[in-house]
């Protein structure tokens, strides 16, 4: 009897030895892949795609909520780590798309400007009627401008090119 629960007590340890070594490697594991993930995600701050940026980001946090725990001393320096990492990509992104939204306002504030050109053209051109030639090449010339500035924020610009091309229609239809 003796015997047998030395053997069971024995096998006992061992089983739980083996447990700790594996729960150790595993969480030594976790923390490698955790630090991977940090570098993946810095190495994305000198990312110039900024969608490739947008996607990997979210990538890169759906993994590192896969990943399984790591020891407890660690877990609040790589957690504030990544945090920290995360929320400078995320800036970067909301940084481009601001300075996107910033120069659609300029480009509509250019388009208005030249919808006013158009619009001083045409009225005096109906109203007057003389110098068609010059009032050709004027109005030929802003749509010119126009084509090279860019978009303005969607609805605007659907709503300002609708009273554009009006105007342009009406001066050459006359």
């Amino acid at each position: 009897l003796q015997a047998e629960y030395s053997n069971l007590l024995e096998s006992f340890f061992y089983n739980i030895n083996i447990y700790k070594e594996l729960k150790d490697h595993d969480l030594k594991r976790n923390l490698q892949l955790r630090e991977e993930l940090i570098t993946k995600m810095e190495a994305l701050l000198s990312e110039k795609k900024i969608k490739q940026v947008q996607q990997l980001a979210g990538t890169l946090l759906s993994e590192w909520d896969e990943i399984g725990p790591i020891q407890k001393e660690d877990w609040t320096k790589i957690r504030d780590k990544f945090k920290t990492v995360t929320k400078k990509v995320f800036q970067r992104v909301k940084d481009y798309y601001n300075e996107i939204k910033i120069k659609r306002e300029k480009n509509l504030e250019a388009k208005q400007v030249l919808l006013a050109k158009t619009d001083e053209i045409v009225n005096n051109q109906l109203a007057e009627g003389r110098n068609w030639k010059k009032s050709t090449e004027a109005i030929l010339n802003i749509q010119k401008e126009w084509k090279t500035i860019g978009f303005a924020t969607k609805k605007e610009n659907e709503e300002i090119w609708d009273q554009f091309r009006t105007l342009c229609d009406q001066f050459f239809s006359e």
